[in-house]
This record gives structure tokens, C-alpha cells and sequence, in this order.
């Protein structure tokens, strides 16, 4: 398997439209996951399921349905064989893949972040036409003490995007990860990665976006904000605001405000509030060794 580094840190695009989002973050210290039934677009993590042909590949198929029902249902051995059984029996049915795609995806919860802080489609995509921001996180301390799909520390997987729906088959390694980490091409701009929590429970939530949908809300290590970006054509009440509120909670974390190159289709970004002794932000219990860290590419 490949190995790619981890990008230095992650960032989250945010509107002034829903103040609360910045609230969240900055003063009470938490994020919001959100269901995979929200994604904006009708394609995304909606790959093309295969069980396989040969004899092999349909046990490995019926051994991974397996494995994900006694993850997410909890079902005993027998319960297990005779729900997989009808599954495969009825692969074809619309509805019958629809089913096996909301069991998987039922009780993940998705926070999805970029690589990218200067990108010029997501500052009028997401952050209200430059009038919002941009969160940097440091992806060490994102999510302390946090699993993820196999109950390992939550990791961040990068979405794929591609002209075509791929097929996803179940015998695949991580074919979990891969069906719900790929999107059209026309999405590649935004550079996306993707933190998976497992056994997030709707029905505790008290939060519903603008949707209509429900989210709920995880801890965040204050140690993991270190940027927050403002933009362009934001007024001098959300610079307040958001500098406020990082003084208020005693974050230590920079500022920036960004302006428009003079020379080049691009934004510039200077500082306006530095940091506190930079010591003071490399006293979490994971170490600050970005450059080292790499991520296993498990699939292309």
C-alpha cells in the first residue's frame, strides 16, 4: 500500500449565516457531525455495489455484511446469516440496496474539513461570499480519545473523484471507507477529507441545521484550533466577534484577515491577532510531528 504524507492541517469553511457553528467551536469547544443522508450531492457515497462472481468473492461479500451487522445491529451468528442471506438473495432490488447503504451508513457521523484555506469557489461556496471564514485545525488533536470506524482513533480519509460511479465490492479491504469517500469530478476542487465517528446516536440530538437534519455535537480539543481566517468582504463586526470570542476562551490561536492580490486571481492573508507563547500550544499529549506523519493510501 502506498504512503502519502498528511497535509499540515485541516480547515473548515464557515458562514456568518449560522453564527452558531462559530459559537460551538470557539467558546464551548465542540463540532458537529452530521449524518451521510445530508450530503448535499445525490451521488456522493453512492458508488456502485458488487458481491463479486466467483464463489469466493460472494462468501468474502457475505462475510463482510456479516461483520458490518454484528457492528451496527448487534445481531447474534444466526440473526446475522439469515438478514445477509435475504441481502444477497434480493442484491439487485433498488430497495434492497438502498437498505444495505442505510444500515452502514445509519450511525456514522461525517465532519468533513479541506486542505485547502485559500480555495476561491469555497470562500463563495461556503463562507457566504468571503464574508465568513476559515477554521485551521491541527489534525494531531482533533479528535483526542475519539473512534472511528473500527474503533481506532478517528484518522482522516480523503475523498476520491472520478467521471465515473466506481464499484465498490465487499470482499474489497476498507470497501466501507472507499463507499463513502468518492464523488464526481466536479467536486475535486474542494480537496476533502473526511473524519468518521461510529455509534452516533440521532435520537439523543437536540440540534436541527436549516435542513431540517439532525446533527449532533463532540468535544473538541482546544489545543487543535490554531488559525482562524477571515474574509475578504467580512464586516468589522465578525472580525470583533470572532477575535472576541478566541479572547474570551483564552484560545490560543491566530488571526488572519484576507485581501485580494493586486497582481494575481488569489487572496492574501496577514496576521491581525498572533498567538499567546507558542510553547503554550504544544502541551497536548500527542506530539506536533506533522512532516512525519503519513497516511497508508488504502485505496486509489
Amino acid at each position: 500500500m502506498d504512503k502519502e504524507a498528511l497535509p499540515e492541517n485541516f480547515y473548515k469553511y464557515g458562514s456568518m449565516q449560522r453564527p452558531e457553528y462559530l459559537k460551538e467551536v470557539l467558546l464551548e469547544n465542540k463540532i458537529y457531525f452530521s449524518s451521510p443522508f445530508d450530503f448535499n450531492d445525490p451521488f456522493d457515497s453512492r458508488p456502485k455495489l458488487v458481491i463479486g462472481n466467483s464463489l469466493q468473492e460472494i462468501k468474502k461479500s457475505r462475510r463482510g455484511i456479516m461483520d458490518w451487522l454484528r457492528k451496527i445491529k448487534g445481531l447474534d451468528r444466526n440473526a446475522r446469516r439469515k438478514e445477509a442471506d435475504r441481502m444477497m438473495k434480493n442484491f439487485q432490488n433498488p430497495h434492497t440496496l438502498r437498505e444495505i447503504f442505510d444500515t452502514i451508513t445509519s450511525p456514522l457521523g461525517v465532519y468533513c474539513l479541506t486542505e485547502k484555506k485559500d480555495n476561491l469557489l469555497m470562500w463563495a461556496h461556503y463562507a457566504s461570499d468571503n464574508t465568513g471564514y476559515v477554521i485551521g485545525f491541527d489534525e494531531p488533536n482533533l479528535f483526542l480519545n475519539q473512534n472511528d470506524l473500527e474503533g481506532n482513533h478517528v484518522y482522516p480519509y480523503k475523498v476520491t473523484y472520478s467521471d465515473n460511479r466506481q464499484f465498490v465490492k465487499f470482499e474489497e479491504p476498507n470497501w466501507k471507507e472507499k463507499l463513502l469517500c468518492q464523488k464526481p469530478i466536479e467536486w475535486a476542487y474542494e480537496q476533502e477529507e473526511r473524519f468518521f465517528l461510529s455509534g452516533m446516536d440521532l435520537s439523543n440530538s437536540m440540534i436541527v441545521d436549516k435542513f431540517g437534519a439532525k446533527i449532533v455535537l463532540y468535544d473538541l480539543s482546544p489545543t487543535s484550533i490554531l488559525k482562524v481566517f477571515i474574509g475578504c468582504k467580512a464586516s468589522s463586526k465578525t472580525r470583533e466577534r470572532i477575535i472576541k470570542a478566541i479572547k474570551k476562551h483564552s484560545l490560543n490561536c491566530a488571526v488572519y484577515q484576507a485581501t485580494i492580490s493586486k497582481a494575481e486571481y488569489k487572496l492574501n492573508f496577514h496576521q491581525i491577532h498572533a498567538y499567546r507563547d507558542r510553547e503554550e500550544s504544544h502541551n497536548s499529549p500527542l506530539p506536533h510531528h506533522q512532516d512525519k506523519r503519513v497516511r497508508i493510501r488504502r485505496f486509489g
